[in-house]
């Protein structure tokens, strides 16, 4: 009679592990088939930082076009004055002339310092904003990477608790872009703070420019001058 319920024991044990080995085998199938999804919002995800940081750099281009136009007006400008000033003295008589020259060359040198300063100022303060956005998206591509499937086997035993393992999995969050901040809130920002450094540099060549162009004005001055003393 012992013998015969120890094998009973035995069978119900051994049906025990049977079922239970099988449920570790559904478990990694049910692993398994959360793959496909698992992929797809992970693609979406990072086709919405990708896309982010496309527009963040049609942005940045947009901007470059912008500073480089102001460069160009201000330029023009001042080629403009420095023709006439040249116009103006081609048919004085050399002595009330020619010694503005070699300073009128330094002037106009002096302007390409000035704008140059100016582009350095403004660089300083766009390198900080481009940073700063391009920081969010390395923040967001972090956070994409920390979702794994593989979460579920840790402190988990596929071997002797196998229903703790489909448990998580059933429980799994695929739901990746909660990780992400509104990508297009931090690219209108991204604009906006470009934006503000347009009026500082827009200042800074307009007080240079105005500073080199009273000096233009004060060659001209001098020359009236010599030729009034003649």
């Amino acid at each position: 009679m012992k013998f015969f319920i120890a094998l009973l024991f035995v069978a119900y044990a051994s049906a025990q592990t049977s079922d239970l080995r099988n449920n570790s085998m559904v478990a990694l199938d049910m692993l398994r088939a959360a793959i496909p999804d698992f992929k797809l919002v992970q693609d979406d995800a990072i086709l919405r930082v990708s896309d982010a940081k496309q527009k963040a750099s049609t942005v940045l281009a947009g901007f470059y076009h912008t500073v480089f136009d102001r460069k160009v007006s201000y330029l023009e400008s001042v080629i403009q004055d420095e023709g006439d000033l040249l116009q103006y003295g081609m048919d004085l008589e050399s002595w009330c002339w020619d010694n503005n020259l070699p300073i009128l060359e330094g002037i106009m040198g002096w302007i390409g310092n000035d704008f140059s300063e100016c582009i350095k100022q403004l660089d300083s303060s766009v390198s900080d904003v481009i940073a700063t956005v391009y920081g969010r998206f390395l923040e967001d591509e972090t956070n994409i990477s920390k979702y794994s499937l593989l979460e579920v086997f840790q402190k988990r035993n596929i071997i002797s608790n196998p229903q703790s393992i489909a448990d998580a999995i059933a429980a799994l969050n695929f739901d990746i872009t909660e990780a992400l901040p509104e990508l297009d809130v931090t690219v209108t920002d991204f604009v906006n703070d470009l934006n503000d450094k347009i009026p500082t540099y827009t200042g800074c060549l307009t007080t240079r420019l105005n500073q080199r162009k009273s000096q233009l004005e004060m060659l001209k001055a001098q020359t009236e001058q010599c030729l009034n003393e003649q």
